[in-house]
């Protein structure tokens, strides 16, 4: 058992984990139709949660934006659960962002940079316009450092910007409130926030409404 536990932490320590990326711009080019950029390695640290790094992760906008990207994180950390990976599963437990830089965006037809349209989608047009569902939740608990947040809605003219110093969310699925406590700044407005904010679909899905119990310190 040591020997094979030796043989498992020397593979990991001189696997190279960049022979994934493929294999993962590939999975999110199925998943949106967008094309997600890692310029920087991929790494895997061991521990009692196993961590996968990347740096310099970016996320293809939609083709009429006048933003290139709708996601830029210069660093990203994935933890990982230990037992799942025994049967050969992965069970993802946190995300951690640093200086990421998110841009909701949403267009005169009132459509949502984050609707997403497969290739699939693309070419089954004449069958009429179906509604996309919401991705999978993969990460529940969420951490962000030194990031910046944009929404931009031109079919009301309304606009505004987050700065975050500190975030961290809760969220119990994709379509229920998520916890939020929060230090940045609203349109350079300093600000602490906690409490509970509407569903993640509630921010993409246009007409809907946004819930909210906050206690905001400005």
């Amino acid at each position: 058992i040591g020997l094979l536990i030796a043989a498992f932490y020397t593979f990991i320590a001189f696997y190279d984990f960049n022979r994934f990326k493929p294999m993962i711009t590939r999975a999110v080019m199925n998943a949106t139709g967008r094309e997600l950029t890692i310029a920087g390695d991929i790494g895997f640290q061991l521990g009692v949660r196993p961590t996968l790094n990347a740096a310099e992760v970016s996320l293809q906008n939609a083709p009429w934006s006048s933003y290139p990207d709708s996601v830029r994180v210069k660093q990203m950390q994935v933890q990982i659960a230990v037992l799942p990976l025994i049967t050969g599963d992965l069970a993802f437990i946190r995300l951690v962002l640093i200086e990421p830089e998110v841009i909701v965006e949403f267009n005169s037809a009132n459509t949502s940079n984050f609707a997403f349209e497969t290739a699939d989608e693309k070419s089954d047009k004449k069958k009429g316009p179906e509604e996309i569902p919401p991705p999978p939740l993969i990460f529940r608990n969420v951490h962000i450092e030194k990031g910046h947040f944009t929404y931009n809605d031109a079919t009301s003219d309304f606009t505004f910007t987050v700065r975050i110093d500190r975030a961290d969310g809760v969220i119990p699925g994709f379509d229920k409130s998520l916890q939020l406590d929060f230090e940045g700044a609203y349109d350079d407005i300093p600000l602490n926030v906690t409490g509970s904010l509407g569903s993640i679909s509630d921010w993409v899905v246009p007409g809907s409404t946004l819930p909210a119990d906050l206690t905001v310190v400005a």
